[in-house]
């Protein structure tokens, strides 16, 4: 079953694919140990970082994603005259030929995908 969007899918994206810790304080650290300047999805803060319901964080997963695996990105968006899901596909030599996902959102796709290509690459 595809993840939902939310705190657990947003800290999955941050841990698994930025490669990202919350520290004690609810900031997340980058693998330098650098502040981000992001917050914990459930700050209250304009900092909290949601890729899964916000695009701002999900395009940072889109750049992680193409600069991690050389990868390609494409994203589709529905006919909003019906009820269509947003499609997004990476393709990158790393892992095979493609990662597609859809959601009913685009951010939801792009996380979706995201996770899919950091799978893919293990």
């Amino acid at each position: 079953m595809p993840e939902e969007a939310g705190r657990a899918l947003d800290i999955r994206m941050g841990e698994d694919v930025m490669q990202w810790r919350l520290d004690e304080d609810g900031g997340w650290i980058g693998p330098d140990g650098d502040y981000t300047g992001w917050k914990d999805p459930e700050d209250s803060s304009r900092h909290a970082w949601k890729p899964s319901t916000e695009m701002g964080p999900a395009w940072e997963l889109v750049s992680r994603i193409q600069r991690s695996f050389s990868a390609t990105f494409e994203m589709s968006c529905p006919d909003h005259s019906r009820p269509e899901p947003w499609n997004v596909t990476f393709r990158s030599r790393a892992y095979g030929p493609e990662v597609k996902s859809s959601a009913s959102t685009a951010p939801l796709a792009i996380c979706r995908a995201a996770l899919e290509a950091v799978k893919e690459s293990e």
